[in-house]
Formats: C-alpha cells, sequence, structure tokens
C-alpha cells in the first residue's frame, strides 16, 4: 500500500481520537469493545480494514464506543517473532500511539510467517508514525512484556475467544464475547447493551 493511502487512512480513523495506552475512544465511553489480534492474521487485517474502520469513525468518534487492543497468538507460529510483534506494539502504546501503529502494520502486511517481521521492518513502521519519538519507541521496546501476553491470553480465554479477530463487548459490568467481528453484529451487542444500561438506570 501506498504511503498517501496509509496516511489517508489514518486520518479517516485514528486522527483526533483520544488515546491512552491499548484504548482509542473516550475513557467514559459507555461500552467498550476489545480486540484480540495477531498482527500476522489476515483476518485481524481484513477486520480492521472494513468493519473496525467505521466502529472508529462512527461510534467512537460520537464518545458511545472505545476500542482496547490485545494482543493474542495465533496465527504467528514463531513465539519469539510475536513477542517482538508485541513488545513493538507496547512501545507504541507507552506514547499514546498504538492505534497508529497497529494499523500501518496491518495495512503493510505481507505473507504470514514469511520472515518479514524483523526488527527492521518494525523500525520502518514506526517511522510512518506521526509523532512517535523513535529513540524512546526503540528502549521501550527492550522491556518485559511478558507478563502482558499472558494477560492478554487469559482475559481472551475468559471471554471465549480462541482466534483473531477476537471480540468482546462490555458495559456496565456486563461482557458479552465472543461477538461475531461483523458490523452489523457489533452493533446490534452495542445497542443491547446500551438499551440494559438504560433500563438499568430507568429502574
Amino acid at each position: 500500500m501506498a504511503l498517501q493511502e496509509i496516511t489517508d487512512h489514518l486520518d479517516a480513523t485514528a486522527a483526533g481520537l483520544d488515546q491512552h495506552g491499548e484504548r482509542i475512544g473516550d475513557a467514559d465511553a459507555p461500552v467498550t469493545l476489545t480486540f484480540w489480534a495477531d498482527l500476522q492474521c489476515p483476518s485481524s487485517k481484513a477486520f480492521a480494514l472494513t468493519a473496525l474502520k467505521d466502529l472508529l469513525a462512527e461510534e467512537v468518534r460520537a464518545g458511545t464506543l472505545a476500542v482496547r487492543f490485545r494482543p493474542l497468538a495465533t496465527t504467528t507460529e514463531n513465539p519469539d517473532v510475536f513477542v517482538l510483534q508485541h513488545a513493538a506494539t507496547a512501545a507504541a502504546a507507552a506514547q499514546d500511539r498504538l492505534w497508529e501503529f497497529v494499523q500501518v502494520f496491518l495495512l503493510t502486511q505481507r505473507e504470514e510467517n514469511s520472515g518479514y517481521v524483523t526488527p527492521r521492518h518494525l523500525a520502518l513502521v514506526a517511522q510512518q508514525v506521526d509523532g512517535l519519538d523513535l529513540h524512546r519507541w526503540a528502549q521501550d521496546m527492550a522491556g518485559d512484556h511478558q507478563p502482558a501476553l499472558i494477560s492478554a491470553t487469559e482475559d481472551a480465554r475468559a471471554a471465549g475467544v480462541t482466534g483473531t479477530p477476537g471480540l468482546a463487548l462490555s458495559s456496565g459490568g456486563v461482557t458479552v464475547g465472543p461477538v461475531i467481528p461483523h458490523l452489523a453484529s457489533i452493533r446490534a451487542v452495542i445497542a443491547d447493551l446500551l438499551a440494559g444500561a438504560d433500563g438499568g438506570g430507568a429502574g
């Protein structure tokens, strides 16, 4: 994908939205979508370019929904490569640039397990993230990211998520998952959660 196409995609999705760590969207949004992904997973890419793009443009911008990214190893066969991918993503999250990094990676995704995910490739992805301090990003990659991976995997299992893209929606202590990664299905669950919240408030 051409650089201008990547820029246009980021402008249409992440630009102007509040980000903090792995979250994009208003911290007070009534519904949260947790999105588990393996960055080498073609289905995760397809979801990001279709349903997720629409959710970011509409529900997230409207303040109805926040989205949380979590790593889950499914497609990536080499565990060391998966840890490397996650370290790069977490280092971007430390600067509140996770969503730009994830989307640039997915937009430039190649054949899975073909050996393209190297420190150099990840650095090239990082260079396309506007506002990312590359020196700090490289330093943060060296941290211990294994506990976060374990936590994300355990949370996925608790939500019934075993593949990617894996989705769960939560609101007011109620969690629904796994959710089918189709826009209409996601919006139906969001509507049900909002209706339940309104009903609870009315009681």
